[in-house]
């Protein structure tokens, strides 16, 4: 039997052989300041999205629950601790990591001072605010967690807009 990930389109053949997928965290987060909702992003140094930005993340480890990780990914990516992290939404697109199948668990906090020193981890080139409506073109699945993020900068409800944001990509 055809594997589903080599009829799926993807462009990379490395992982056809791979029997399930993994498990990725990302922080979307916020901040509000120069007048305008912010999101911090990090530059990507290598791999297929080298010098793309995306929201911090990585993968969950075996046996780690998935606040526990992303708690930990925050931490190894930017130096943040401290914070309320909420589940936003679940991106399982099988063509949105060209390195490995992978879902990614979004969650989102409201970082209150946004002087805080950040530290960024070791496999980015650089870390930063954004203005949520003037966000550059971000790596992996991104753009689909940027209409999302309008749709919270406008205080419109998530859930009523998923379908339509589904559909619309």
């Amino acid at each position: 039997m055809p594997s589903p990930i080599a009829d799926c389109g993807l462009a990379s053949a490395d992982y056809t052989d791979q029997t399930h997928p993994r498990v990725a965290v990302d922080a979307v987060l916020f901040s509000i300041f120069a007048g305008a909702l912010q999101a911090l992003l990090v530059k990507i140094k290598k791999g297929s999205y080298a010098e793309r930005w995306a929201f911090p993340g990585g993968l969950v480890q075996v046996g780690e629950a998935l606040d526990d990780a992303a708690r930990r990914e925050l931490y190894e990516k930017t130096g943040v601790q401290d914070l309320y992290l909420e589940q936003l939404y679940t991106f399982g697109d099988a063509r949105r990591d060209p390195a490995a199948h992978t879902v990614a668990v979004a969650y989102f906090a409201l970082v209150p001072d946004p002087g805080r020193t950040l530290r960024r981890g070791e496999k980015y080139a650089d870390i930063g605010w954004f203005p949520v409506r003037t966000l550059p073109q971000l790596a992996y699945d991104q753009g689909v967690r940027v209409l999302l993020l309008h749709h919270l900068a406008e205080g419109l409800p998530v859930a009523s807009r998923e379908r339509g944001v589904a559909h619309d990509v």
